[in-house]
């Protein structure tokens, strides 16, 4: 794998133009990658397969028709509507990697500010592999304080190190927690508002609500991430559904909202006594790769409990990395 489940897909339907006639007529994007492989829908039963080899130019060097497509659904759940968000989550982030400063960041994933250089995150966006290169590291850049997504990424600060939570699960994302350091402020420090962390036990009975730049349906089954920061009312799901549909005790669910595999690390916030309280962190829908449809079709989606961040790992992560990452 290189860059993560859905970035190289996301850079290959911006570049499609020019390397392939009647590109208006895309019906799906973004379907498996594995060592360089995207599949992307051209017509309703045929895919094309892509092999890149130098992602940041995005060249394409194979294309052959490789199966047919079967646009199969699940009628049991359905997708929860969303609208654009007219209030901003407080201590929002989202993670980008700019490949061009005059065109839109490819999305990474969502986050929570912890303080003005720390992000909690999903630990699926990130590729182990990719961010070994430092290099790489360099194009990632943070956003916050802004309802829109493009290029309002903070330009002045750079990633420093990253730290998965030790009892991540890249099988079954289990303990799906990430934090992501910063060289310098991410947002100004004044700027960090208090947010309150539910505790175990606690229970949410009311319509929780959840934001991100998830991906929309431009055109005709024309996907990508959003703009617009997007707003969606949610509840929570009994645990016995959530494990039913296969997901680690770590989650919670909730009814079809996440779409694109960058639709994760961003808080899911329900209310009790009329205080907000961050509940989870958005996580993953479970996809059938041998019949995949875009946002898994109608599946549940799972967000990992914050109860299961581990607040001794958070804090000696900070001990170690916050002082040590700092520009002086």
């Amino acid at each position: 794998m290189l860059l993560g489940e859905d970035i190289l897909p996301d850079l290959l339907l911006e570049s499609l133009k020019g390397f392939i006639k009647g590109e208006n007529n895309l019906q799906q994007r973004r379907i498996q990658l594995s060592d360089g492989l995207c599949l992307v829908q051209l017509a309703p039963n045929h895919t094309q397969q892509y092999k890149l080899t130098k992602w940041n130019a995005v060249w394409i060097q194979q294309l052959k028709v490789s199966g047919t497509w079967k646009n199969r659904r699940s009628k049991d759940n359905q997708r929860v509507n969303k609208y654009i968000a007219e209030d901003l989550f407080p201590n929002l982030a989202a993670l980008e990697i700019i490949v061009s400063y005059e065109t839109p960041g490819v999305l990474v994933g969502h986050g929570l500010l912890l303080n003005s250089r720390l992000i909690i995150t999903a630990a699926s966006s990130f590729s182990l592999d990719i961010l070994s290169v430092g290099y790489y590291t360099s194009l990632y850049k943070p956003i916050s304080g802004s309802l829109k997504r493009f290029k309002n990424w903070n330009n002045k600060t750079r990633l420093c190190t990253f730290k998965l939570h030790p009892k991540y699960d890249r099988t079954t994302n289990a303990y799906n927690f990430a934090l992501v350091f910063f060289k310098n402020d991410v947002i100004s420090p004044d700027k960090i508002r208090n947010v309150t962390f539910a505790k175990q036990g606690q229970t949410f009975n009311g319509p929780c609500k959840y934001q991100s730049w998830g991906k929309l349906d431009l055109l005709h089954g024309i996907y990508s991430y959003s703009d617009d920061l997007m707003e969606a009312k949610l509840k929570i799901l009994p645990s016995h559904e959530c494990a039913a549909a296969g997901f680690p005790s770590t989650h919670i669910c909730t009814p079809p909202v996440l779409c694109g595999f960058q639709d994760s690390g961003a808080p899911l916030v329900c209310s009790d006594n009329n205080a907000e309280y961050i509940v989870g962190l958005s996580s993953h829908y479970n996809m059938n790769y041998d019949d995949p449809i875009m946002c898994g079709g109608n599946v549940l989606s799972s967000f990992t409990s914050v109860t299961a961040i581990d607040w001794d790992w958070v804090d000696t992560s900070i001990q170690k990395y916050l002082e040590a990452c700092q520009v002086r």
